[in-house]
């Protein structure tokens, strides 16, 4: 990969994180931090265009091991530090 390509990644990465962190809902659960991702997908609250962005976007984190997902509840997800800018 070359050096755009690293860049290029390195951006929607960050995007998506800081995406992610600024339209969910932080929530402690069983001692640990969480973040509800289902406002970025709430029609009651959005945009058609804005939850088709949103959709991609959790794809593209997801596809990327941006984010671990709770082993019991699909809506929440924790950052993955090791792998997230």
């Amino acid at each position: 990969m070359n050096a755009l390509d690293r860049m290029a990644y390195e951006l929607a990465d960050r995007a998506c994180v800081t995406d992610i962190e600024s339209n969910g809902t932080l929530l402690a659960v069983v001692g640990a931090c969480w973040i509800d991702i289902r406002p970025l997908t709430d029609r009651r609250e959005l945009c058609d265009e804005m939850i088709a962005m949103n959709k991609q976007c959790l794809a593209y984190a997801e596809q990327r091991g941006l984010f671990l997902r709770h082993p019991d509840f699909d809506h929440l997800v924790q950052i993955d530090t090791e792998r997230a800018p």
